[in-house]
């Protein structure tokens, strides 16, 4: 057998070049955990047991990859190939260091069931990643899918590192079975492939095999340092942190924001929100770490694909960008005797002279140090403002990045300190401020629309079951408010004991709070309470996503005890216990538009589909983008009261339902109502295509034939 094992001067060259790699691997990682201390304080180690079996059905079983059916599984292989191969690349570096190609870990050896198995394995996930790294190039040379943007040298050149990775590992292997070396793979109907390509190079014992086996060798163990010491450089950093990441991730029911306490005895000096990078948190920096620049939070982004300036994958970009300039300094002035001050202080040095003392993320003079907001000179203005806080970019995302939170501080910030916001929010703030509604109607005008169907008002009759909790636009809206008197029809029909709070109800504080105005929401959540306290409110139903997500979610920060439930959820129930009966049939084709706040961030999308099964007549169509994966309507986190420039996202939903030839578009939120009825409307098509909210169906199929 040929000599194939390390001599003692490679030995000792790699004992160096491990030294060096480790430490300059260890060095960055250092790096990366100082600015990582640099971000506000959060707790993240809490739930301990729902966090491990969140990591393991997440990072570690990659659910939500299969999602994307094809390329999902792809990088399934290329994740899991890693973790197997990792294995046998420990097993080469020791072996090259003790000059031992035979060497094999415990348990693993070439005669041994586990090291039989384990080579098995190894030789499978080496074919499977190779599949997975030509699939994922395929995708960026010949697809080009938008999601991926221009950027090819990085993910090319990481995918190339990755194949040379398995082809090395095969030649390796392939060599060392040919030289009669007692290589575990011998025992793996793979061997025989490495053997092939062996043979196919046209290599054989004597003839450059040892040659060739320490130059395979050593590019593995070469390409596996430099590949390490890349990893925090760039965006494949998500290699190390996505298992944290998704670890540490939030456990907090979907969409909800939180509350900043104490906002009234605030001095002048506190910041609120987010003004800078500094306050943004350190769980918000591993985020930005942590992206992988992937494209699969703007697939179905509202706001991406209708060209809006926000694209969560380049807001992550830009943020991590200014992340990276900043913290050298930021570093120095936290820890000025820290080890690194001289190494930050030079690189400082290098990167002004290279950019000659110009900014790489604003393109603007540093003057004097001067600080950069995080709202209006890294990020626009107009780029915060378009979130609708559908939470499609943070359902979709594999490693859990967070990205509506920090919007939201952003807004805070400009509307808290700032007095910035959008002209057409004056009268919004206006009118929640005077009336308790955005219009500014007369909040005694809020309880009209019962008084002809004998709703009785929780200050006439504290001795019900439900507050049936109308919302803005279910009290005012003049279309809307139909809906509104057909829920409540719907509820004395099956004989639910339920009051409303009239002119006694707020506006829930939704709309204000993702508008960035916290003082004027916890003023509306604060009047809500202490009325719904005062009359002992136990059960609370509402029609709308947006006053059902903020009363069940976020009202317990503020001391909230009692029970929410959308209208569906209790419908659903009444029919299923025979208490309601819709029998006139509907004879018409009809689709359902899935509400972001109810379908998406709380997973209620069963009930509305099982209401539309018990109403005869009706043939069911379902949209593309469906349940879970809902398309916005474009009217969330306060943009139901902002200008939207063209494409618009509602104009852009409605295509789907225009394509399904349907009848009728049911909703099952007022806002979403409002926007494809103007869709419907803006294309002209109002004689053809009806938009109905769930609760007119519903009622429309109670009524007696003579009135129907």
């Amino acid at each position: 057998m040929e000599r194939l094992g390390f001599t003692l001067i490679e030995s000792i060259i790699l004992v160096i070049l491990i030294i060096l790699g480790l430490l300059s691997f260890f060095y960055i990682i250092w790096y990366r955990y100082k600015i990582l201390k640099l971000g506000k304080s959060e707790n993240r180690t809490d739930q301990i047991r729902k966090r491990i079996l969140k990591t393991i059905k997440f990072a570690l079983g990659q659910s939500r990859m299969p999602e994307e059916k094809v390329h999902g599984i792809l990088h399934m292989f290329i994740f899991y190939g890693f973790l197997v191969v990792s294995i046998r690349t420990l097993t080469l570096f020791i072996s090259g260091v003790i000059g031992n190609p035979e060497f094999h870990l415990p348990l693993l050896g070439h005669n041994q069931i586990l090291g039989k198995i384990y080579a098995l394995l190894k030789d499978i996930f080496e074919i499977l990643v190779i599949i997975g790294v030509v699939g994922a190039a395929y995708r960026r040379v010949v697809i080009r899918e938008r999601r991926f943007g221009k950027k090819m040298f990085e993910p090319l050149m990481i995918l190339f590192a990755i194949f040379l990775l398995m082809i090395t590992d095969l030649i390796i292997d392939g060599s060392y079975y040919i030289a009669g070396g007692k290589a575990s793979v011998i025992f793996t109907p793979f061997g025989h492939l490495s053997k092939l390509i062996i043979s196919l190079l046209g290599f054989a014992p004597g003839n450059g095999l040892s040659t060739l086996y320490h130059i395979s060798l050593w590019i593995h163990l070469i390409t596996i340092l430099l590949f390490l010491n890349y990893l925090p450089m760039g965006k494949h950093f998500h290699i190390i942190t996505a298992i944290p990441n998704v670890f540490l991730s939030n456990l907090e029911p979907s969409g909800k924001i939180h509350k900043i306490e104490n906002l009234e005895e605030i001095d002048e000096n506190t910041i609120l929100g987010a003004q800078s990078i500094q306050d943004l948190t350190w769980k918000e920096y591993l985020d930005l770490y942590t992206c992988t620049e992937c494209g699969r939070c703007i697939v179905d982004c509202p706001t991406d694909v209708t060209e809006k300036p926000l694209s969560q994958k380049d807001l992550n970009l830009q943020l991590k960008k200014h992340l990276y300039q900043v913290a050298p300094k930021l570093v120095i002035e936290k820890e000025p005797d820290d080890l690194f001050k001289k190494i930050f202080i030079k690189v400082n040095e290098i990167k002004s002279k290279i950019f000659k003392g110009k900014s790489e993320a604003t393109g603007q003079t540093d003057n004097e140090n001067k600080e950069l907001f995080l709202a209006g000179d890294i990020i626009s203005r107009d780029t915060i403002w378009a979130c609708t806080n559908c939470g499609y970019c943070e359902h979709r995302c594999p490693v859990f990045i967070e990205n509506v939170p920090r919007i939201i501080e952003m807004r805070r910030h400009l509307v808290l300190m700032q007095g910035d916001f959008p002209q057409e929010l004056n009268a919004t703030f206006r009118g929640l401020e005077r009336n308790n509604n955005p219009w500014n109607i007369g909040y005694m005008k809020r309880g009209e629309w019962a008084k002809e169907l004998g709703v009785p008002l929780l200050s006439e009759n504290q001795n019900v079951e439900y507050l049936f909790f109308v919302g803005c636009m279910g009290s005012f809206d003049s279309k809307y408010i139909n809906a509104t008197k057909a829920l409540a029809k719907i509820l004395k029909e099956a004989g639910v004991s339920f009051a409303i709070l009239g002119p006694e109800e707020n506006c829930c504080g939704d709309p204000a709070r993702r508008l960035g105005n916290e003082y004027l929401a916890q003023m509306q959540i604060e009047a809500n309470l202490e009325t719904m306290n005062n009359y002992k409110v136990k059960k609370i139903i509402t029609n709308c996503p947006h006053c059902y997500h903020i009363l069940a979610f976020e009202y317990p920060d503020f001391g909230a005890k009692f029970e929410v439930y959308h209208a569906t959820e209790i419908l659903e129930i009444l029919i299923k216990e025979n208490k309601l009966k819709p029998n006139i049939p509907i004879p018409s084709t009809i689709s359902l538009h899935d509400s972001c706040f109810l379908a998406r961030h709380h997973r209620i999308y069963k009930e509305p589909r099982e209401i539309i099964n018990n109403i005869p007549g009706l043939v069911f169509k379902e949209p593309k983008n469906n349940k879970y994966w809902t398309f916005c309507c474009g009217a969330g986190g306060g943009r139901m009261w902002l200008e939207e420039k063209e494409p618009r996202i509602n104009h852009k939903r409605f295509q789907e339902f225009k394509s399904l030839n349907v009848d009728i578009i049911a909703t099952v939120c007022p806002f979403c109502f409002t926007m494809l009825s103007d869709a419907v409307a803006d294309n002209k098509l109002s004689d053809s295509i009806s938009v109905m909210d769930l609760m007119q169906l519903i009622e429309k199929s109670l009524k007696k034939e003579e009135n129907s």
